[in-house]
């Protein structure tokens, strides 16, 4: 006997026979199938929230008089007792695909403590850490020293410490604007570095300085207590301090073995398979996707092209291989924002660019131009939204 899950009984209800492998059509064909009380129950929730247009029981209809299908004879507590004897460690799956997101690592600078957040913090995670730095810059003093200090690649969103400059500039402009801005970055340039400096010069004067790592950007020791950070030039102090530290994957993904000694996931760029644990997808910022960034729209046309892939897997069929795409806009300012944009694809088992694809923001043009940007970042904001959230 076969018991049937919600979503294959709504796939018999819809005749979407395809959507099963072909040893999956066989066993429908030949065994005899039930389902539990409460997938009439998972039916019926279906149904209220609009997701199927008919009701449960006239679901349960039509594929017990088509399909044979009926109500499994055995109570749920003696299928409950039974499967205490089983060695299950987690729910069976054929495939899964997963999002383990990031974490911050706390070991790559000297005495910097997960602690230190409260009183130095990242604000790369969760609501109430961004509070915090709003609460720091609203309580600074006029012309006092902002420190904001990005760390090497790879990272969650490469341009959004730069973005975060460019706003916190916003902001001290119109209500403390003696302040100072003092990036000090690990890396030796950042993603759309011109535009952003040429912006910042247009909107902020001499109220952001980036200093890169070989010219004292590398931040050595942080010390929360006396708000200060040590880099090979000496001591910076700030009246707040953004120090973003290192990531690396999600600690479900380390934990489970989805992860290598780089601290992120390896994946076959075809499908996003990890390499290290068949049957398990590994989409988003915890992936090793190459030269693909680390974004969310990155991680929403992953998404696509995994769910394809795990279809084709699924019915014993060759993945087809996807263009994938990356869209970025960067506010410097509410009404003044700048993108860019690229295509991938595989070469080989790479992922790679795609010569003449995408594009930027052009770098000398009239402010309008930034203006009809920030407009067009909205939009973007507004779709992608609409599409992972409805």
């Amino acid at each position: 006997m076969i018991h049937l899950d919600t979503h294959v009984v709504a796939w018999l209800f819809m005749g979407e026979i395809e959507r099963f492998s072909r040893k999956g059509q066989t066993l429908l064909e030949t065994e005899s199938l039930a389902i539990s009380p409460i997938v009439a129950l998972e039916l019926q929730y279906l149904y209220e929230i609009n997701r199927i247009s008919l009701s449960g029981a006239t679901v349960l209809a039509v594929v017990r008089k088509d399909f044979g299908v009926a109500f499994a004879t055995h109570s749920f507590q003696d299928i409950i007792f039974e499967a205490f004897s089983l060695d299950w460690t987690r729910d069976p799956f054929d495939r899964i695909i997963v999002a383990p997101g990031i974490d911050m690592r706390f070991d790559q600078i000297e005495n910097y403590k997960p602690e230190d957040t409260d009183f130095i913090p990242h604000a790369w995670k969760g609501r109430s850490a961004t509070l915090r730095l709003l609460q720091q810059l609203e309580s600074m003093p006029n012309g006092g020293m902002v420190l904001i200090c990005p760390p090497a690649l790879p990272y969650r969103c490469p341009p959004a410490p730069y973005e975060r400059a460019s706003l916190v500039a916003h902001y001290l402009s119109q209500h403390k604007p003696r302040s100072k801005i003092l990036i000090l970055d690990a890396k030796e340039q950042f993603p759309k570095q011109a535009l952003f400096s040429a912006g910042w010069k247009s909107l902020y004067g001499r109220m952001i300085e980036w200093f890169n790592g070989s010219a004292g950007g590398l931040i050595l020791r942080a010390d929360a207590k006396n708000m200060t950070v040590e880099t090979e030039f000496g001591i910076e102090k700030g009246d707040v301090i953004n120090l973003i530290p290192a990531q690396w994957a999600g600690r479900i993904a380390r934990a489970s073995g989805l992860s290598d000694e780089s601290g992120w996931c390896p994946v076959d760029l075809l499908t996003f398979e990890s390499t290290l644990l068949p049957g398990i997808h590994v989409i988003g910022d915890a992936a090793i996707a190459g030269v693909m960034p680390k974004s969310g729209f990155s991680a929403n046309n992953q998404a696509k092209v995994t769910a394809a892939a795990v279809i084709a897997l699924l019915k014993e069929k060759e993945p087809t291989s996807y263009p994938i795409s990356n869209t970025c806009y960067s506010f410097l300012a509410p009404d003044y924002a700048i993108y860019v944009t690229a295509e991938y694809q595989l070469s080989g088992r790479e992922l790679v660019k795609i010569n003449g694809s995408g594009g930027v923001s052009p770098l000398n043009v009239d402010l309008s131009v930034r203006h009809s940007e920030a407009v067009s970042a909205q939009r973007w904001y507004d779709s992608i939204t609409q599409d992972m959230f409805g």
